[in-house]
């Protein structure tokens, strides 16, 4: 089967698509429901020139994640160099709260829980979950930027950000989310971030 022949326009106008109507299908019934042929449907391609953009829809799912993540962070970012804070650890809650609210509020980076990472590492390769890693460290080296110390690694500190998220998903209609979120994230950033 020879894979469809685009102009690098053509290209970018279909892989843009691609990640516009994916992003509308996942949020709306998200990955294990929406199929390849829902996304070719939505752009108006044939299956051949979907698998010429990406091996699979887990791959155009995990695609989808880190754009809305990276702008997520750069959201952050922008916020919090407006501010003044008193103190690294009043700096590193914020932005630990912002990114959390962030991902909490997004139809799409909300989705991801432990059972949909376990379906996806079977699904696609292991060196895109150490990319989602890294790119969730991201987070961690713009507080470093700003001269945050952490007394423990990066990996322990996004592993216990990953529980902080899928405890407060069983709360997320709770008139107590808040108070709770903040309870969990002061008691983070009180044993990571030095004083």
């Amino acid at each position: 089967m020879s894979l469809p022949r685009f102009t690098e326009q053509e290209k970018e106008i279909i892989n843009s698509k691609l990640l516009i109507e994916g992003e509308k299908l996942f949020a709306l019934h998200g990955l294990k429901k929406v199929t390849v042929d829902d996304l070719v449907a939505a752009v108006n391609i044939s299956k051949g020139s979907f698998y010429a953009f990406y091996p699979s829809k887990e791959h155009l799912y995990v695609e989808i994640n880190f754009r809305l993540q990276k702008e997520l962070f750069t959201s952050i970012e922008t916020t919090v160099k407006k501010k003044k804070y008193k103190n690294h650890r009043d700096l590193a809650k914020d932005v630990i709260m912002l990114s959390l609210t962030g991902v909490i509020t997004s139809p799409i980076l909300s989705q991801i829980d432990l059972s949909l990472m376990d379906y996806l590492q079977r699904k696609i390769s292991s060196d895109i979950f150490e990319n989602h890693m890294y790119s969730d460290i991201r987070i961690l080296e713009i507080l470093e930027d700003l001269g945050v110390v952490f007394l423990v690694p990066h990996t322990v500190i996004i592993k216990s950000l990953y529980s902080v998220l899928s405890c407060l998903e069983q709360f997320k209609e709770d008139e107590e989310l808040n108070m709770i979120q903040n309870l969990l994230v002061n008691g983070i950033i009180q044993q990571v971030v030095a004083e």
